[in-house]
């Protein structure tokens, strides 16, 4: 530092900015994951009913040979 300057201050509205996009980029964040776990959530709900269904439709094959034979 030489004589008579002051020394560099951080700009308030700089800070502030900063710490707003860390918010933001959180909240993304947090969003994304949120939409990751619905996808993921309907996903499993989704296999779980096909497998229902395909199970009923073996069961009614099953049957349907038994009482034709």
């Amino acid at each position: 530092m030489h004589d008579g300057e002051e020394p560099e201050t951080p700009d308030r509205k700089d800070s502030l900015a900063t710490i707003r996009a860390a918010i933001h980029g959180k909240a993304a964040r947090r969003r994304e994951a949120a939409d990751v776990n619905e996808l993921v959530s309907d996903f499993g709900f989704l296999s779980v009913l096909l497998m229902c269904v395909f199970t009923s439709m073996a069961n009614q094959a099953q049957l349907r040979q038994r009482y034709n034979s």
